[in-house]
C-alpha cells in the first residue's frame, strides 16, 4: 500500500519475475488502512536494508502493525532493539538478509499460536509505552527539564 520512491522498480521486478500473488494499492484513507492492517497475517515492519538511516529509525508502520495486534517482523538494529525485544514482542531478523526474512515469514505463517502470542505482546507494549497519556507525560517531563523546572 502506498507509492514509495522505489515503487517503479518493485513494479518492474514483479513483472520480470511474473509474480501473480501481489496486489498494489496506491493509497487508502486512514480508516481503510487500519482495516487492511487488521486483516494482515504478518506485518513487515522493517527496515530491512542495512544502511545508516535504517539502523537509527523505527518505521511508522511497525507501530501501526503492533497496535493492531499483527505479529511483526523488524530488522535487527539499534533503533528497534531500543524498544522491542526479539521473540517477545517482535521477531527480529538480520538486516540485508533476505533468506533470514523469508525464514521468519515462513515460520510465522505456519505457526498460528506464535502469531497470536507475538501480536498480543506487541499490542500490549504499544499500549503501555505509547498511550497518549504516557507520551504526553514524557513530553511534559522533557519540557520541564529543558526549562529547568523539575
Amino acid at each position: 500500500i502506498g507509492k514509495g520512491r522505489r515503487r517503479l522498480a518493485v513494479d518492474q521486478l514483479v513483472q520480470r519475475l511474473k509474480l501473480t500473488n501481489i496486489d498494489f494499492i496506491d493509497w487508502l484513507a486512514p480508516g481503510e488502512l487500519e482495516a487492511e492492517i487488521r486483516h494482515s497475517t504478518i506485518g513487515l515492519g522493517g527496515h530491512f536494508a542495512d544502511n545508516p538511516k535504517a539502523r537509527r529509525v523505527i518505521a511508522g508502520k511497525t507501530y501501526q502493525f503492533m497496535a493492531a495486534a499483527v505479529p511483526t517482523i523488524v530488522g535487527d538494529c539499534p533503533a528497534n532493539r531500543e524498544i522491542f525485544t526479539h521473540g517477545r514482542d517482535v521477531e527480529m531478523v538480520p538486516m540485508a538478509d533476505p533468506a533470514a526474512l523469508s525464514r521468519s515469514i515462513s515460520e510465522l505463517a505456519h505457526n498460528p499460536r506464535r502469531r497470536e502470542e507475538l501480536g498480543c505482546a506487541g499490542a500490549g507494549l504499544v499500549r503501555q509505552r505509547f498511550a497518549p497519556s504516557r507520551v504526553a507525560a514524557d513530553l511534559q517531563r522533557a519540557v520541564e527539564i529543558a526549562l529547568d523546572r523539575r
